[in-house]
């Protein structure tokens, strides 16, 4: 089935974007952040490994590489790249990129290049000072995942929106659609999961969703699950993580605190929960991406 009844919900927001001319130290391991990056080469050569694969980047390639994926590269010289960090959230507070399979790299051609050059010129302020991805750039990155814009015009606002489409449009053709059941889940849950987005930080029972779907409890669980593919508390469970990561990069918080702001009494609880999800402890995954030090 197309996806079409789900894309008007679709909003992107920029982090940062820019030229880059790298050289040999554009290596680095184990990246995992909160937002998607999209690159075009435009010369030299480089690799980056990630969902079991190596890719080589090299002139005339765009790249995807999704939130929440862990990824590393490496460059023995120089190479060129257009880029742009970037959400890509859909009703639910889910991202685009983590709910359907697409070909990560693909053939590009000079109306990318184009496009990407538009892009740069009408974001010349979110070109980062630092281009190492565990350091994200404070500025480019406020606390509020989805902030808006407040200091950039309509204008530039909606033709950046315009020029990110395009961009991703090559990548959207690849995906492989939303099966019926995955159509259903998205129309049937669309409020719950709007609802449990926008209360991660209290304790969210399966009653309370239950009730808010009109279900009984335990059958809203069982169809949650058919529709969704997992329970309702592990799906609550992963954006929670999902958000601490974000709040880990961008916030000086305790990592207690940040356990409280995202719905876990028990700090105990919330690392083991965070180590199962991105591989390492809080502590460690903050050291590696946070933007405070």
């Amino acid at each position: 089935m197309p996806i079409h009844n789900i894309l008007p919900s679709l909003r992107l927001r920029i982090k940062a974007t820019g030229f880059l001319h790298s050289g040999n130290w554009w290596n680095w391991k184990n990246v995992n952040s909160p937002f998607t990056r999209l690159y075009l080469i435009t010369g030299g050569s480089a690799y980056i490994r990630h969902h079991g694969r190596e890719f080589h980047l090299e002139p005339g390639k765009l790249h995807l590489v999704p939130c929440f994926t862990f990824w590393s590269c490496s460059c023995e010289d120089w190479y060129d790249e257009y880029f742009v960090h970037f959400t890509s959230s859909l009703a639910g507070g889910r991202d685009l990129f983590t709910i359907q399979d697409y070909e990560y790299h693909l053939d590009a051609s000079e109306r990318e290049v184009e496009l990407f050059k538009r892009l740069v010129e009408l974001n010349p302020d979110k070109v980062p000072d630092d281009y190492n991805p565990h350091k994200p750039d404070n500025k480019l990155f406020p606390r509020d995942l989805h902030e808006p814009d407040i200091n950039v015009s309509p204008g530039t606002l909606i033709e950046t929106d315009g020029v990110l489409r395009q961009l991703l449009a090559p990548v959207l053709h690849t995906g492989h659609g939303f099966s019926e059941p995955e159509q259903k889940a998205i129309k049937r849950f669309k409020d719950v999961l709007e609802f449990i987005d926008q209360n991660l930080q209290r304790t969210i029972t399966l009653e309370e969703l239950g009730e808010y779907a009109g279900l009984n409890p335990t059958y809203f669980s069982d169809v949650f699950f058919t529709t969704m593919g997992t329970r309702p508390i592990e799906y609550i469970n992963r954006k929670r993580i999902e958000k601490s990561q974000y709040l880990l990069c961008a916030s000086s918080s305790s990592i207690a605190k940040i356990s409280d702001e995202v719905g876990f009494m028990y700090v105990p609880y919330f690392s083991r929960l965070f180590k199962k999800f991105v591989g390492v402890s809080p502590a460690l995954y903050r050291k590696q991406h946070a933007v405070y030090t």
